[in-house]
């Protein structure tokens, strides 16, 4: 099983509990597990076609601070009916965006 897919399916079972108790926090426990797992599948995507295994998974770990906030307002704007068919173009620009400007860094951050 893929490390990112564990990672989904064990933050999609975490808040259950959370659901059926508290009603009025579930767009926020919703919104931060989706933001989280959208931002590091794509990140992961884009990092694939250009570094090897172990350099991505380095760089996904470096690269938790810019691409989290992204992430969040992925789920948000794929909870929107009409821009969900644009969100998923938009949303691998942006990390194109952010995985280029990390590896322009100097050094590269996951660079051993």
């Amino acid at each position: 099983m893929p490390p990112l897919l564990g990672l989904a399916i064990i933050l999609s079972s975490l808040p259950l509990p959370v659901y059926a108790l508290a009603t009025e926090i579930k767009f926020f426990v919703f919104g931060g597990r989706n933001g989280y797992l959208f931002a590091h599948e794509y990140f992961e995507v884009v990092a694939l076609r250009r570094l090897d295994r172990t350099a991505t998974r380095a760089a996904r770990y470096c690269a938790d601070r810019p691409i989290l906030p992204g992430g969040r307002v992925m789920t948000g704007v794929f909870a929107l009916q009409p821009l969900d068919r644009v969100t998923a173009r938009i949303t691998a620009a942006f990390t194109v965006h952010i995985f280029d400007g990390l590896r322009r860094a100097e050094p590269y951050p996951w660079a051993a």
